[in-house]
């Protein structure tokens, strides 16, 4: 029997331009200009940003926003190769207080026309079923994400514009297993 092969995506940061709709959505939310989340934290404290946060992901508003249309192309490029594409993410998807949560990015998903086959939270549900060793590659914008994917063998890449970390993989994290670009042509 032939095993399925998986290709992972994490979605914010990678599939959507995070945490810039966060912070536009957060800066709409309370008439602020923020352009650092840690700042905006501070500022406006835990419990104002904990609010906007919980209505961030339960109000729908995910729903239109903008997709990483590079990302969807290497999904469907990958897809015609017989991967199965797997969405891996931190957001909070079961859990209750943030209700239908999986169902609202599985609708924003289809949207999109990602071709995804399924959604499931990282990194619990990857160690536990072993979804792991099926998985050709991982793509995060988080290196701890991407560090603990390789510790279990996963080659993964970091989609990231910081040019410090870009220029200095190396001293995060030595493995031939973690790669650290700055956009997607260099996978087209």
């Amino acid at each position: 029997m032939n095993e399925k092969k998986y290709i992972s995506f994490d979605i914010d940061g990678v599939l959507n331009d995070y945490p810039l709709c966060w912070l536009i959505y957060l800066n709409n939310y309370y008439l602020t200009n923020y352009t650092d989340i840690k700042k905006a934290r501070l500022e406006l404290g835990e419990e104002k940003y904990k609010k906007a946060k919980y209505l961030y992901r339960t109000s729908g508003y995910k729903l239109n926003i903008p997709f990483n249309f590079d990302g969807l192309e290497l999904a469907l490029f990958l897809k015609n190769q017989g991967y199965h594409i797997l969405v891996s993410t931190s957001r909070p998807i079961y859990n209750r207080y943030y209700g239908d949560l999986k169902n609202l990015t599985s609708q924003w998903l289809i949207k999109n026309k990602f071709p995804y086959d399924e959604i499931v939270f990282k990194m619990d549900e990857l160690v536990e079923r072993k979804l792991y060793e099926r998985i050709h590659l991982h793509i995060d914008d988080e290196l701890s994400y991407a560090e603990k994917m390789t510790k279990l063998g996963v080659k993964s890449i970091i989609i990231s514009r910081n040019k410090v970390l870009r220029k200095n993989t190396n001293i995060f994290y030595e493995s031939s297993l973690l790669d650290v670009i700055d956009n997607w042509n260099r996978y087209k």
